[in-house]
């Protein structure tokens, strides 16, 4: 989701809005602000996606509304709707949840009829005097409306009476088994602390993951699904010497590519960024670039856990094109060798030719950056093990050659034949001087160490 105000100093821009990306578009009128720089904002957002969310503010602004509807494509209109006023609708037992204020519906009902689409008006809630009213009428508005969400309008930082309040609020509409979508207004700069400090479970979740394919090509050694050696033990707990059917269809398995668009239409308008990874390799899936041009066509940060071989440099400039905006698509590139030799022992069945198109592809897609001032990002991931441990400071340099990050990531035993690509006792004091060199080395290249914390505490033990 993308709070877009003009009255707020900020280094967003308009032409950096997605497609499909939902936009909260509050004015709020003053001096400076006129009705051309209004109508001009409307105009030029609602060009650039098919999800803008306009709130009315002010209502003197309702006079011209029709104009914004048959002018624009604004999808939604929200209005200000006060709940907790009507005094002669509150019963004695007011513990009960069970008061709802008809006068907010009628309020709701005026304000709609301004509208020449009243089904795209959606309410903000603002709590008055009685909050035990708010939660009623909310399931009320949902049932008789069928609103997709609605908003709860609040301004500055959370007080403690109104966190009581709202969770009171939040806490009735689970135990009725309410299951709507409800938000805190997005651009109030304290939405992360209201959501948390009053339990809003009901503004969805900001980050997701997806695994689009089981499938790969590199059969890392050190893999625990499509690691040669654990293949073989897998075969050799079988009878007949092969992979059980149920094993193959699993390291086969991929997303539908109808799932993974199911999946992005059902997530709420809090949805912040996803990450593709999983068992294999997220760009062996046949519509991989298809779906991520999707899910970012919503505005998201995208992260890809992938090892790069398999895009062409066409597609890496698709790639480049989706990549203009403040959330980022950021690869992170598991190579984990610096050297053609070391790739070549964690990755037996792979040829030079394969660790230099990885390398290449990388260096491809940063000139682009360079070129253009925008691009993808690169997090060169080296899975410290016992064959590449001294190529840490040469994955610096690399990374510092492509304009990439470095993530010198220990590695996770998945099997006990795997063992022994871990970091044996013997060579431990040497391991150590291997980080700390390649964290000396980062200083001066200025590249920067993903989860940097945990190798200096490795250097220090």
């Amino acid at each position: 989701m993308y709070p877009f105000d003009l009255n707020t100093p900020f280094s967003l821009k308009i032409d950096e809005i997605q497609s499909n990306e939902f936009v909260y578009f509050k004015p709020e009128r003053d001096k400076d602000f006129g009705d051309k720089k209004f109508n001009s904002a409307i105009e030029l957002i609602s060009k650039k996606t098919n999800r803008l969310f306009l709130s009315i503010d002010q209502l003197t602004d309702l006079e011209n509304i029709k104009n914004y509807e048959s002018n624009n494509s604004i999808t939604w209109f929200g209005v200000p709707v006060t709940v907790g006023s009507d005094q002669n609708e509150i019963e004695k037992n007011q513990s009960s949840y069970s008061n709802i204020d008809s006068l907010s519906f009628k309020i709701f009902e005026e304000l709609r009829s301004n509208f020449d689409h009243n089904y795209k008006v959606i309410p903000e809630f603002i709590l008055s005097k009685n909050h035990y009213q708010l939660g009623p009428t909310i399931i009320e508005f949902f049932k008789y409306y069928k609103v997709p969400f609605a908003f709860l309008k609040i301004d500055g930082p959370p007080e403690n009476q109104k966190i009581q309040f709202f969770r009171e609020t939040f806490e009735s509409l689970r135990i009725n088994g309410f299951k709507g979508k409800i938000y805190f207004s997005f651009t109030n700069p304290y939405l992360d602390e209201w959501n948390i400090k009053t339990h809003n479970t009901f503004s969805g979740v900001q980050t997701v993951h997806i695994d689009l394919s089981n499938k790969c090509t590199h059969s890392c050694v050190f893999c625990g699904l499509w690691g040669p050696e654990f293949i073989d033990e897998l075969k050799a707990q079988t009878t007949s010497g092969v992979l059980a059917q149920d094993v193959v269809s699993f390291m086969n398995k991929q997303m539908p590519f109808e799932k993974s668009i199911e999946i992005l239409e059902s997530l709420p308008e809090t949805i912040k960024s996803v990450q593709f990874g999983g068992a294999g390799d997220p760009l062996t899936h046949p519509h991989w670039l298809e779906i991520l041009s999707k899910w970012r066509s919503r505005g998201l940060r995208l992260e890809v856990l992938t090892n790069f071989e398999y895009p062409n440099f066409n597609e890496i400039e698709s790639l480049h094109k989706m990549s203009i905006g403040r959330r980022k698509i950021d690869f992170m590139v598991n190579v984990s060798a610096a050297s053609f030799e070391v790739y070549k022992m964690i990755r037996p069945r792979q040829a030079k030719e394969t660790f230099e198109k990885v390398i290449e592809n990388i260096r491809y897609a940063n000139k682009l950056k360079l070129r253009d001032g925008y691009g993808m990002t690169f997090t060169m991931v080296h899975i410290i093990n016992s064959l590449n441990f001294k190529e840490a400071v040469m994955m610096v340099e690399l990374a510092s050659d492509l304009g990439a990050d470095v993530w010198l990531k220990p590695l996770e035993v998945h099997s006990d034949i795997h063992k022994k690509y871990s970091i044996h006792k013997d060579n431990y004091p040497l391991f150590k001087e291997m980080m700390n060199q390649a964290l000396k080395r980062a200083d001066e290249l200025k590249v920067r160490i993903v989860l940097r914390d945990l190798i200096e505490a490795i250097v220090v033990s």
